[in-house]
């Protein structure tokens, strides 16, 4: 039996076998399969599971359709030319004649989906059919944004915001920055469509579209997009369980069906699409290629401060500034916040973040925020804190003057580093331990750290700090690096350490045997794919599968644990150094120790 979870030709071989295999609603079949083994001499055998999951909405091109949504499931592993694994998972949407409209294999992930469906006979299971969307040809010639003699050049940039032959983009410094500060400036284009040559200026804070009607969408489509954008998180997010959000996917599925009958803009329902992903607690979802401007977040504010969790249960300042920087000294313990126990004060904050949903990926994420973003609230809000000064407690009232935008990543790096790229920093420590802080995962990773181990070959041993790392990307040469960075190394990681930064923690564990301190990753590390609304408006980035720990664990949502919890030391803080580095610092001492001869 030929296997239609594998290349070259799923669709035809899929036609064939589904059409055979002839499931019913809610059975399950399981089979043994023979595929081609690695030699290419001979078969490898395994066994799957192909399940009827019921009748599913599905939107293709070819329009909306109620199909079968069969799921088949590799149960075992087998050593095949395509490397079958257990768990690899394919959805296939199939219509009651047999047509298949959607194949989505999770693993890359790999999607086919129907295009054209012309027949003379009834189309089973047609909700809607497609609509067929004029595309024009667009190019911007010129354009320019400012005012008096002041302005900037942004035709590449507003050429790359083309989607579909269509322009929306508001006029605003997002584009290119403030060319003239205190100015009401203009957006002035020249530009090409359907091949005559037109101008167009608006205002600053005005929309932009080329055409008239670009992202205009007929009211009507909103309901049957939000249908089929639920139907695709029902049919392919894999992490409900996980996250044990099913319920609260339920309640969000409801309110927005109510939304959505009185939607009115564009706009509007994109901010319902939003809110379907803070339920979803994914920080790598998002609406992307919009043709329309996506709804701006309620502007909240925090005192100028960030906190850290300390030992002993307290709460330590990480950082100040403005009219708090001369008060709140790094070091400083808080010990109560509107009169109530600071610590437990911030961790109920943290839960309540996490029960709220937002665009985050764990708890642990949830929590940082709470931390390092604290006491988030309206403009001008007051809060009073308690903290110890000179061996006494003072009080303190603060207001909510900062937007809670950026937040503080580290506190108290070396000093004296040298820098390669953009994000990456080096330098050797007092006690002779080199050290390393990669802010992203990038094309200066690797050089930097051959650099680092080049410019300092008699270290004895290496600090990988990886907290706040952004993410990024790395092939097969970091991971090589990784293996061949001289012994011991000792990595830190935190809740701001995120995707490809997770994946960097858990490789140098099994690459260079790192030892781990700090705390728990975001778990925010997911393959992602897009899936467009069927009316055009936007698409919806999807994540599709975690990437894994080295136990066997997703990433997604655990994220990745350290060996040693390390919290941060106040009196260590106050002395201007790093408690993670310092217990990362005793490792590699201790573990020099144990190297020397006897």
């Amino acid at each position: 039996m030929f296997d239609p979870n594998t290349r070259p030709d799923p669709y035809c071989a899929a036609n064939i076998l589904l059409r055979r295999f002839a499931l019913e609603g809610g059975q399950v079949k399981e089979f043994e399969v023979f595929d081609t083994d690695n030699s290419g001499q001979g078969f490898a055998a395994y066994r799957v599971r192909l399940e009827h999951l019921g009748k599913k909405e599905v939107a293709v091109p070819a329009g909306r359709f109620a199909a079968n949504h069969l799921r088949w499931t590799q149960l075992t592993s087998a050593d095949t030319w395509f490397k079958k694994r257990a768990g690899h998972v394919t959805d296939f949407w199939v219509l009651d004649n047999g047509v298949i409209v959607r194949i989505l294999r999770h693993r890359e992930p790999y999607e086919v989906l129907l295009a054209e469906y012309n027949s003379a006979e009834p189309r089973p299971g047609l909700l809607d059919p497609a609509v067929a969307q004029v595309k024009h040809d667009l190019e911007i010639l010129n354009a320019q944004y400012g005012a008096q003699d002041q302005w900037v050049e942004v035709t590449e940039h507003l050429n790359n915001r083309i989607r579909d032959g269509a322009l929306v983009v508001k006029a605003s410094n997002d584009i290119a920055g403030d060319p003239i500060d205190g100015v009401a400036k203009e957006l002035r284009v020249q530009y090409r469509l359907d091949g005559k040559t037109l101008t167009k200026s608006v205002q600053e804070e005005d929309t932009l579209r080329i055409p008239e009607d670009a992202g205009a969408f007929e009211p009507a489509s909103y309901e049957s997009d939000l249908i089929a954008f639920l139907a695709e998180a029902d049919a392919t997010y894999p992490f409900f369980d996980l996250k044990g959000i099913r319920g609260d996917w339920e309640d969000t599925k409801a309110e927005l069906s109510e939304k959505v009958e009185t939607c009115q803009s564009n706009t509007e329902f994109l901010g319902l699409a939003l809110e379907a992903i803070r339920c979803l607690r994914d920080g790598h979802m998002w609406v992307e290629d919009a043709k329309a401007e996506l709804p701006p977040f309620p502007k909240q504010y925090c005192p100028s401060v960030s906190f850290m969790p300390a030992t002993e249960n307290r709460v330590v300042v990480m950082r100040a500034w403005g009219n708090l920087g001369d008060t709140l000294k790094p070091g400083a313990v808080i010990t109560k916040i509107d009169g109530e126990d600071a610590r437990a004060f911030l961790e109920a904050r943290a839960a309540q973040a996490w029960a709220e949903g937002g665009f985050i990926s764990s708890p642990q994420r949830a929590r940082m925020f709470e931390f390092r973003m604290p006491l988030k609230g309206n403009e001008g809000d007051k809060r009073t804190l308690a903290y110890i000064s000179d061996g006494n407690e003072q009080e303190l009232e603060v207001t909510c003057d900062t937007e809670a935008r950026g937040w503080p990543h580290t506190y108290n790096l070396p000093s004296g580093m040298t820098r390669v790229g953009r994000s990456f920093w080096y330098t050797q420590l007092a006690d002779g331990a080199g050290y390393m802080y990669v802010r992203r995962i990038d094309a200066s990773t690797e050089p930097g750290m051959r650099e680092a181990v080049e410019k300092y070959p008699d270290a004895t041993g290496w600090i990988v700090d990886l907290c706040g790392n952004s993410g990024g990307g790395y092939g097969r040469d970091l991971i090589e690096r990784m293996a061949a960075l001289p012994r011991p190394v000792a990595v830190i990681i935190d809740a701001g350490c995120v995707s490809a930064g997770e994946t960097v923690a858990r490789d140098l564990r099994r690459e260079a045997g790192a030892r781990v301190f700090g705390s728990k990753t975001a778990g925010s590390s997911t393959s992602k794919r897009t899936w467009p609304f069927p009316s055009g408006i936007a698409s919806v980035r999807f994540s599709t599968r975690s990437r894994w720990r080295n136990d066997g664990q997703p990433i997604e949502f655990n994220g990745i644990d350290p060996d040693v919890a390390v919290e941060a030391v106040p009196e260590e803080v106050a002395q201007g150094l790093n408690s993670a580095v310092c217990r990362a610092q005793e490792y590699l001492a201790k573990e020099r120790v144990k190297a020397e001869p006897r």
